[in-house]
């Protein structure tokens, strides 16, 4: 797991899951042993599961099932800032999927797609909200049946859209460094008479 300091983009709790295989309709190699240097490199872990949502489960068992063929793949869990593994990802036209924020949506990328799909899980995020677990809210409010359950999201614009924010953050980063750095260097000579 990473931890990331300074500036934080998105929410929490999310897991990753690269496959290695394809067994179905005939067995097929996914990835390049390059591929999984990278992703070794990166922190993913070698898992025997084979949906996103139940990787964080088995990173974090005292038990380790043996890991089987046909589900050797690579797993990786977030507790903060998944848009860095997506983009990580995305870099290098991964495939993988992923379990946003607590399951309340999912991430589908195929190779050398121009799109990902965020598929909305909203029955997740009805029973995760905070609405007294009356659910009354839930009929009243058009914000949950009004919604668009998957978004195809252009690959190319989203990672643009990084980019620019990790930009603007290192931009805003070195600022306030800067000003730090001239604070302490006016205090200085105060200090030394």
């Amino acid at each position: 797991m990473k931890i990331r300091n300074g500036f934080v983009s998105n929410s929490s709790s999310s897991s990753f899951l690269v496959k290695c295989h394809e067994w179905y309709p005939k067995s097929t190699v996914l990835l390049t042993k390059k591929e999984e240097e990278l992703l070794q490199k990166f922190g993913f872990k070698k898992v025997s599961c084979s949906f996103a949502d139940q990787v964080a489960c088995e990173l974090y068992h005292d038990f380790k099932p043996k890991i089987r063929k046909e589900h050797d793949n690579y797993g990786y869990d977030v507790s903060c800032n998944q848009d860095e593994v997506i983009f990580f990802l995305l870099k290098h036209n991964i495939p993988f999927e992923a379990s946003i924020h607590y399951n309340h949506s999912n991430i589908v990328y195929v190779r050398d797609s121009k799109h990902f799909l965020e598929l909305q899980n909203y029955g997740e995020q009805a029973a995760m909200a905070d609405l007294g677990k009356n659910y009354k809210e839930l009929f009243k409010e058009a914000k949950w049946w009004d919604r668009t359950p998957i978004k195809k999201v252009l690959v190319k614009r989203w990672l643009k859209q990084q980019e620019t924010w990790i930009e603007k953050w290192e931009k805003q980063e070195k600022e306030e460094y800067e000003k730090i750095a001239k604070k302490i260097a006016k205090e200085k000579p105060n200090q030394d008479s």
